[in-house]
């Protein structure tokens, strides 16, 4: 979860600059973030219907990889259409994967007595990658504005992140499988 969100928070923090600094307006500029965060508020409601019907791994896997591949989108900001487009659907998938890390973490959590603690210590630990990520794509922009380094660092570890995602629900599927077999041994 941290490493998804050490890339995931770029978005959010270099959006307007990105679209200022290629000429749209900066009245527009202004406003990108609020279509990201209007597409987020869908995602977030949106997300637990979706889960409700594909499973909470699934959900959390298709958004988080669906997100990373929208963050290597920043490199072709270049109108008011792509900053639209990129920014609501960056916000929807990202608002689905942010919803789904409580009840993945619920998911994950074999004795409820332990739920807290874990939620705990997931957020204590994927907020050290939500501190240091948008300082490191700041340090990559560097004061010449290149703009694809941070994008592709962003896009990668967020992109590891959603490996780590689909890496669980595949170990997830292997455990099912075996206690699905086990059972059937055991005559259970």
């Amino acid at each position: 979860m941290s490493t998804f969100e050490v890339g995931s928070f770029f978005e959010g923090f270099y959006l307007q600059l990105d679209s200022t600094l290629h000429g749209l307006s900066k009245r527009f500029s202004f406003y990108s973030l609020a279509i990201l965060h209007s597409g987020s508020f869908i995602g977030r409601i949106t997300g637990g219907v979706v889960s409700a019907y594909a499973g909470v791994p699934n959900t959390t896997v298709g958004s988080s990889v669906i997100s990373s591949a929208i963050i290597f989108t920043m490199i072709g900001l270049r109108s008011v259409a792509s900053v639209v487009l990129i920014g609501f659907s960056y916000g929807y998938f990202g608002g689905v994967c942010i919803t789904m890390m409580v009840p993945l973490i619920s998911h994950l959590t074999p004795d409820i007595s332990d739920l807290g603690v874990r939620i705990g210590i997931a957020f204590s630990i994927s907020s050290i990658g939500t501190l240091v990520g948008p300082p490191i794509c700041g340090a990559l922009l560097s004061s010449n504005y290149i703009w694809w380094k941070p994008v592709i660092f962003a896009g990668t570890v967020a992109s590891c992140g959603s490996i780590v995602f689909t890496s669980m629900q595949v170990i997830l599927r292997i455990r099912q499988k075996a206690a699905i077999v086990c059972s059937k041994d055991a005559g259970v």
